[in-house]
């Protein structure tokens, strides 16, 4: 049953919504999508019932007390550049800031965005300096360069883990360009027009989609998310 009758004082009562529904046409009553509302209830997954939804987590993740998903085991860390080094934080255990790369002429001169792949445990930054996308494994040995007439500038960067992809923003280019990690390091021009100075740039590979900002102070070239 999704109503209820309120009496009033003279007698004819009104109709109300109980919880998780709301009024149609003044009498009826319809379920509320909760998991449509902004912002989501829910940290990951949301089931909408009738007239109730249901929180769930993907996987490696649980449900804790307050409907939030939290992950499974392991710790969360910090990956940053700090120009002239990369460097890694377990959160929130200690102050401690390890290195996983310094200053080198060949891998290290000026690094800007960093990202990480999970699945190979690899760091991967863009140099500008060196105009290169440079990657390590986390005790900073191992290294690999991607070196392309397409990378001229590469400042924040994205890990496609599942379709083995790097992603990354070149504001010399102009566009959102793309380079494979397997089978040969293949790069290319993948968002050519519209872009006057890419910068920030994130991928979410198990829904197939990337964004991207857009930066100018210039409304004529269109500042914008995309």
């Amino acid at each position: 049953d999704q109503q209820m009758c309120q009496p009033t004082p003279d007698g004819q009562g009104v109709c109300l919504c109980k919880n998780g529904f709301q009024a149609v046409n003044g009498s009826l009553c319809q379920d509320i999508d909760e998991c449509q509302l902004n912002p989501p209830p829910c940290s990951q997954r949301c089931i909408n019932g009738n007239g109730d939804f249901f929180c769930d987590c993907e996987d490696g993740y649980i449900l804790d007390s307050n409907g939030d998903c939290r992950v499974e085991s392991g710790k969360a860390q910090l990956l940053f550049s700090s120009d002239h080094e990369i460097r890694i934080k377990n959160i929130p255990d200690n102050d401690r800031y390890d290195l996983v790369a310094n200053h080198s002429s060949n891998f290290l001169r000026q690094a800007i965005g960093v990202s990480f792949d999970p699945v190979e445990q690899r760091v991967y930054w863009a140099d500008i300096f060196l105009k290169k996308i440079v990657s390590s494994t986390l005790d900073g040995s191992r290294f690999q360069i991607w070196n392309h007439t397409q990378i001229e500038k590469p400042e924040f960067i994205a890990i496609d883990y599942i379709g083995r992809n790097i992603y990354y923003s070149d504001s010399k280019k102009k566009f959102i360009g793309v380079c494979t990690i397997q089978n040969g390091h293949f790069c290319q021009g993948l968002i050519t027009t519209g872009v006057t100075n890419p910068r920030g740039i994130a991928v979410y590979p198990e829904k197939g989609l990337l964004a991207y900002s857009n930066w100018d102070d210039d409304f004529d070239n269109h500042p914008h998310i995309g």
